[in-house]
């Protein structure tokens, strides 16, 4: 599932709304990746490689790892447009830097809950995989910002010709073999990628995608009033 970003001009009120849903969208992905986190059964692919580093250099917290991790895809994303690179394109990494701050700000709301019964962390897997796949619908349907993964994967699609589907299957494998790897390097171990990440790879996409079916009625409500869709 691909995204893309408006380019007309929009009012004030219409930025407002779009800005307050994608807003609610980040906070909603940054406490699901806390509660992943808090599982300990693994991570979502897509934060492997951030959440490994963090193991790495632990005084480096999740969220900024995160944020290193965003500007990694968007330099790669940058790279590959190259002149097709659009100006609002620069706002991935200001929104990066904020969604990694509200990462590392629900670990510390979340620092509390440790389950020890496998079940329980099991369900807590599920539920974060309701809630990203939430937020991430929401950061989508707001159209405007797309997470620097998305962004990286789109700008291959450009480039390639490849559906989004398969070149986003790519993507997150690349990310879990890099992470694995360099977990092995530098720990002796693969850190955060277990049961929980084939979970969240598997069910995070269709949840998206059943809350963007779900959604659809907000275009009518960033119109204008007065206004319907078409």
């Amino acid at each position: 599932m691909s995204t893309t970003i408006p380019q007309c001009r929009m009012s004030a009120a219409e930025v407002l709304k779009r800005g307050t849903v994608m807003i609610v969208g980040m906070f909603a992905l940054g406490f699901g990746i806390a509660l992943c986190v808090q599982a300990d059964l693994g991570i979502s692919p897509i934060s492997t490689i951030a959440y490994t580093m963090h193991q790495i250099v632990p005084s480096v917290s999740l969220g900024i790892s995160v944020f290193l991790q965003n500007t990694m895809f968007f330099v790669l994303t940058l790279v590959l447009l190259r002149r097709d690179f659009r100006l609002y394109q620069w706002l991935l990494l200001p929104f990066s830097l904020v969604f990694g701050l509200i990462v590392d700000l629900s670990e510390y709301l979340l620092r509390n809950l440790n389950p020890s019964a496998y079940g329980v962390r099991i369900l807590l897997v599920l539920i974060s995989c309701v809630v990203i796949g939430f937020g991430f619908s929401l950061i989508v349907t707001s159209g405007v910002s797309m997470d620097t993964n998305t962004a990286f994967v789109n700008a291959a699609v450009l480039r390639t010709g490849k559906p989004y589907h398969r070149l986003k299957l790519l993507t997150d494998v690349a990310l879990v073999v890099l992470a694995s790897c360099i977990g092995l390097i530098f720990l002796h171990r693969v850190a955060g990628v277990r049961e929980g990440t084939v979970i969240s790879a598997l069910l995070i996409g269709p949840i998206a995608g059943f809350f963007n079916r779900r959604f659809r009625w907000m275009e009518r409500l960033f119109l204008p009033r007065g206004e319907t869709g078409t």
